[in-house]
């Protein structure tokens, strides 16, 4: 049985928008960044791990903190399942209490050794819970893109289209998507190396099978799931969130709907972020968050015509 560790994590951001990071002084990993907080107690809740961990570690008392997920990342030999909180407020002068080595860096920019969830977190801050997915051709995606600005994400699915069609609708909807800041999913396998704008890679569940190891921080790494041995794959992978279909309705006769039951247990076991998709609407958004989801994911009850259907 793999060892679990649960810890909550503080994510602190100074007006420079650098982060706030403590450097570890034990094994394993020392000498590597992570941010601020620790493991839990046995039976402690999250929250009030949070709080002892901030005034253990860094002297301050959290007076405001939003909560935005919980991911586990799966290293060698064991699981750290992280409860990631926004802190909004404190009281107090941030100072290392157990003489760490605290600072403000940029991860992306700097060359400090980090642990390998650093980059999930960064990217989860940047999730939004809606995913909208193509299915319409590219001259059509130019016209209706613009509305999905600052809510959601946009998947352009490689299966609608030509190899010469993908690399055509790619190249165009990149500009729009670069201009409006809109997170551009495309779908592996790509010709990455091409100057496009794009925010994340998608792998298909049939090549989900296919992947050893994937070391990119960053773009978003996602893939689509029907079951629980895909989202095993997805788990040992530590990708940034998955699609869980079918959900409500199957485009394939014979295949059976997990319904939210099922979705739910999908969830339950994945270890990042999940989207329901398969018959959903943005409003089912309630649901899929009541069920363990993180987002909901849609093709034609998504776009602009119905999406207040």
């Amino acid at each position: 049985m793999r060892l679990t560790i649960k810890c909550s994590i503080a994510i602190l951001k100074n007006n420079k928008h650098l982060y706030l990071f403590s450097k570890r002084k034990k094994i394993p990993y020392i000498d590597y960044f992570e941010f601020p907080g620790g493991k839990l107690k046995d039976n402690e809740k999250p929250y009030d791990g949070l709080l002892r961990e901030c005034e253990e570690e860094i002297g301050i008392t959290i007076t405001d903190a939003k909560y935005i997920n919980v991911i586990t990342q799966r290293y060698l030999n064991f699981d750290v399942i992280l409860y990631i909180f926004k802190i909004n407020s404190y009281d107090g002068i941030i100072k290392a209490q157990e003489n760490q080595e605290v600072l403000f860096l940029d991860p992306y920019q700097m060359t400090h050794k980090f642990l390998q969830s650093t980059f999930r977190i960064l990217k989860l801050l940047k999730l939004h819970r809606n995913i909208i997915i193509s299915d319409i051709n590219h001259q059509k995606i130019s016209n209706n893109i613009l509305y999905i600005k600052n809510n959601y994400m946009l998947r352009i699915r490689s299966f609608d289209y030509t190899k010469d069609e993908y690399r055509k609708i790619i190249s165009e909807v990149s500009v729009i998507c670069k201009k409006e800041s809109i997170q551009l999913i495309i779908d592996h396998p790509f010709e990455y190396s091409l100057p496009l704008y794009f925010s994340g890679i998608h792998y298909t569940s049939s090549y989900l099978s296919e992947v050893k190891k994937i070391d990119e921080n960053k773009y978003f790494l996602s893939a689509s799931c029907h079951n629980l041995d895909e989202v095993s794959i997805a788990n040992n992978l530590n990708l940034d969130f998955i699609i869980v279909s079918p959900v409500l309705k199957s485009k394939h006769i014979n295949q059976k709907c997990l319904e939210w039951k099922g979705f739910k247990k999908i969830a339950e076991y994945a270890n990042m972020p999940t989207f329901a998709l398969g018959g959903i609407k943005p409003r089912d958004l309630s649901i899929s968050l009541n069920n363990s989801g993180y987002g909901v994911s849609g093709i034609t009850n998504f776009w602009k015509n119905n999406i207040l259907d």
